[in-house]
């Protein structure tokens, strides 16, 4: 009863979400551990140097201020003059979605699995307790479901990010980012909010400020902010593992120049 009471919640929340919807909300979407949480500390901290003082964005601070999809109430005014209201999801591309302009990020898939499959086993309640292999063949969890979601957003996506380019250049990927959403924010400005939001310090914040406020409560000696390194995939994906990713990949016509500006 009580996971029927939860999932009638869970829907409410969301139709009240896409009832809230405004024409001028802008989607930042990604597939989960993608790096979604490095983006909205930046937005955060954009508002914080402009409109709270410079406060610290901790993480309770973050969800309460950029509102997620099925979790926020999009019903609420905006009250942030710095940028327009910007609404997180991992969903696919809804027919909804179609009148907002659109950030999408997406990170490599392999690694992405990896940061994903160490959350869902690092939490208290952990979702899933299969192996690695398991975990990427999984239809909710694994390439699959990355699949669908980034085919979904590739050609309604106003602009698109990948976690390689931002470790690479974070200030140039932020202002372009900014610069597709028609947001202006002074060069100095995008520069210490970059800083103040690299995975190093969030890590830190998360350190000193305690656990999230959405409920994920890891287990001991794990953490939301993890490693945020790319190419960890090689230490978990065997030559089998390998050859099921780019089989995949081939099959869903998803090419690496497909996901990735970084000119390689």
């Amino acid at each position: 009863m009580s996971s029927f009471s939860s999932l009638l919640n869970r829907s409410y929340k969301y139709v009240v979400g896409i009832i809230g919807l405004q024409s001028d909300d802008i989607i930042l979407t990604s597939f989960p551990k993608s790096g979604n949480t490095w983006i909205r500390f930046f937005l955060c901290n954009l508002i914080s140097l402009q409109e709270w003082g410079g406060e610290t964005v901790t993480f309770p601070k973050l969800d309460a201020t950029m509102p997620e999809l099925g979790v926020s109430n999009l019903l609420r005014q905006w009250p942030h003059a710095t940028i327009p209201r910007i609404v997180k999801t991992h969903k696919s591309h809804w027919p909804v979605f179609q009148g907002c302009r659109s950030i999408l990020l997406v990170r490599d898939p392999r690694d992405v699995m990896v940061s994903y499959y160490n959350f869902e086993t690092g939490k208290r309640e952990e979702r899933f307790d299969g192996s690695f292999s398991e975990f990427i063949r999984h239809p909710k969890f694994g390439i699959e479901a990355w699949c669908r979601h980034y085919i979904s957003w590739r050609s309604n996506a106003s602009v698109l990010l990948t976690y390689e380019n931002l470790k690479a250049n974070d200030v140039r990927e932020f202002r372009r980012m900014l610069g597709a959403i028609d947001v202006e924010v002074e060069q100095n400005l995008i520069e210490r909010a970059a800083e103040r939001s690299q995975f190093e310090n969030i890590k830190e914040v998360e350190n000193n400020t305690g656990v999230r406020s959405d409920g994920d409560h890891f287990k001991e000696g794990n953490q939301f902010m993890r490693k945020g390194e790319s190419r960890q995939w090689a230490e978990y994906f065997s030559e089998k593992d390998i050859r099921y990713v780019s089989n995949l990949l081939s099959e869903h016509d998803i090419d690496k120049y497909d996901i990735s500006e970084s000119g390689e």
